[in-house]
């Protein structure tokens, strides 16, 4: 079974409840998913926990920064500046949000869906009427070599 880390935590919280140890939840715990269950120590801390009245399954939030720059907030930033710039460097822009040049080619690829094509951040895939636009002068730059046909040297 495929239990989350609250579902673990509220096995614990109800061997708890019910007057049994630490020992004999780790062995419950293993019975139920040996790979998946929860460390010796892990358990008597949520044991303490329990004991301590603090009864919730959910981890502490933790001080800090976010341990990824990649926030909604952050994309929307970078693509406000590849909006202004699209010849901007991935140094450029690391200097002005602030950010690492792996996290930005990250937001760059994958969340934006951008690559790089000679020295402008263009969207990697086109929209149904940019497909339309690029057919239709492909058609006009064909019919317009067929018509000069004569001029080109073969």
């Amino acid at each position: 079974m495929d239990f989350s880390k609250e579902g673990k935590r509220q096995i614990i919280w109800y061997l708890w409840k019910k007057g049994k140890t630490g020992s004999y939840i780790l062995r419950e715990m293993q019975d139920i998913d040996s790979d998946e269950s929860p460390s010796k120590a892990a358990i008597y801390r949520w044991i303490e926990r329990f004991d301590n009245g603090d009864e919730e399954f959910h981890d502490d939030t933790r001080p800090g920064h976010p341990t990824s720059s990649k926030t909604h907030s952050n994309i929307e930033r970078v693509q406000t500046i590849l909006d202004e710039d699209r010849r901007i460097t991935l140094r450029e822009l690391g200097e002005r949000v602030g950010i690492s040049k792996a996290t930005l080619h990250s937001i760059i690829t994958e969340d934006l869906e951008k690559s790089k094509v000679t020295v402008r951040w263009v969207p990697k895939l086109h929209s149904k009427e940019q497909k339309r636009e690029r057919v239709k002068v492909s058609k006009e730059l064909l019919s317009r070599y067929k018509a000069a046909e004569d001029f080109w040297v073969v």
